[in-house]
């Protein structure tokens, strides 16, 4: 006798296969994979601002400059990363950045000065700037815009994954073993998941389609696209936000509120922890309901991010913690989420002139001048006026976002950048 016909996926789930060859499936898991473990070793310097400050003596400008040198390494390299990856296959790409951020991380265990620490973490970020454009360039190859979103988000939720993974684990490991030996161990753990992401990404992403007629390589348009140049300002503004935000949350906790060190790197994990889960509930939602309005999106969540700002303002001595994990969850859902929006609507306008690989780099640049610009204003602010008046700065910077991007509406595509072509 026969037995019982094989069990069938609802139908919904049978389309949603069916939408997800298994090409794709190992895309986003390498490219997944890969943005966690870049993340896991470009992630080291705020959960460490404690230890340096005690071990080297770093005054609160110090400590914002640090935090931007990864950044400046990130800009020189911003551009010529975009162009690259137009060439590299997204894969050779993100080894290369893999490989090459462990090993600075290990490299960085040996600075014991202020420069030495600056220069390490601004060739740190300068290699580690090849992933993002390689992401956008495969994301943008092989799904359609209406599923690019959620696509986007999900790749990119490896990025909060590992800096929340960083934040909950290397302050335990820089107070049992110091902080130099707990930074080899994270550049060693980074290098030993490269032959796993070399399995996974063996299959090829999409063939990328010809130049369409009327594709620039020049930049030069950007100025006639108002659109882009005010999305470019709410990069810029938000990512001096979250600079200041992830730079200082720890610092900010323990020594001005008296919350722990371990307690207030368990913070800065719940924030990396809400910003990763809020990137793919935020994609489902614009993919979903918001697809041709997906500035308005980001607008109320630049609203949300003023008020988890607002909260830190206001936060007591010996806060309760109701309030702390409040403000965490806010500030992580709004300042962490957005980022996978922000590049989605920055290829959606720039794509059919620059292409994806070049529209991303754009956007980087702008949020690697805003994070440059964020932790050292912020510590400036704090060491001259405290920290309320920094807070307060912050949600200024996040209601001008929300004022830049909320009207920005995507350009009309070309038959041939037609969704599914």
């Amino acid at each position: 006798m026969r037995g019982p016909p094989p069990r069938r996926p609802p139908r919904w789930r049978r389309a949603r296969l069916k939408t997800l060859p298994s090409s794709e499936k190992r895309t986003l898991v390498g490219l997944f994979l890969a943005t966690f473990l870049i993340s896991l070793a470009g992630a080291i310097y705020a959960p460490l601002t404690p230890f340096l400050r005690a071990d080297l003596g770093l005054t609160e400008v110090q400590i914002g400059f640090l935090a931007s040198a990864g950044l400046l390494g990130a800009v020189v390299a911003t551009l010529p990363a975009g162009a690259m990856t137009e060439i590299l296959h997204p894969r050779t790409s993100a080894l290369v950045s893999v490989a090459a951020v462990a090993s600075m991380t290990v490299g960085l265990s040996l600075a014991t000065t202020f420069l030495a620490l600056f220069l390490f973490l601004a060739v740190k970020g300068a290699v580690g700037r090849l992933m993002e454009p390689a992401v956008a360039v495969a994301v943008a190859s092989s799904f359609p815009g209406r599923n690019r979103g959620m696509a986007l988000a999900a790749v990119d939720a490896g990025a909060p994954l590992g800096q929340m993974t960083i934040a909950a684990v290397l302050p335990i490991l820089a107070i049992s073993l110091g902080w130099n030996r707990a930074v080899v161990i994270v550049g060693v753990a980074t290098l030993m998941g490269l032959p796993l992401l070399s399995a996974i990404m063996r299959v090829q992403v999409s063939e990328r389609k010809a130049t369409p007629p009327g594709r620039s390589t020049s930049y030069r348009f950007l100025w006639d696209q108002r659109d882009f140049a005010r999305l470019i300002g709410g990069q810029i503004a938000y990512r001096m936000v979250q600079g200041g935000l992830l730079t200082f949350i720890i610092l900010y906790l323990n020594e001005a509120r008296g919350v722990p060190v371990v307690l207030a790197g368990m913070i800065l994990a719940l924030i990396q922890g809400s910003g990763s889960v809020a990137r793919l509930l935020w994609a489902w939602l614009q993919d979903r309901f918001f697809h041709q309005r997906r500035a308005l999106f980001i607008a109320f969540l630049g609203l949300v991010g003023a008020l988890g700002c607002g909260i830190l303002v206001v936060l007591p001595h010996d806060p309760p913690v109701s309030l702390v994990l409040t403000a965490a969850i806010l500030t992580g859902a709004s300042v962490r989420g957005l980022w996978p929006s922000m590049v989605t609507v920055a290829t959606e306008l720039g794509e059919e002139r620059l292409g994806a690989g070049r529209s991303t780099s754009v956007i980087m640049l702008a949020s690697a001048l805003g994070a440059i610009l964020g932790p050292p204003l912020f510590g400036a602010t704090v060491s001259s006026l405290g920290y309320p008046t920094a807070w307060a700065g912050c949600v200024l910077l996040m209601l001008a976002m929300s004022a830049l991007v909320w009207n920005i509406r995507p350009v009309a595509r070309s038959p041939q950048h037609s969704d599914g072509t």
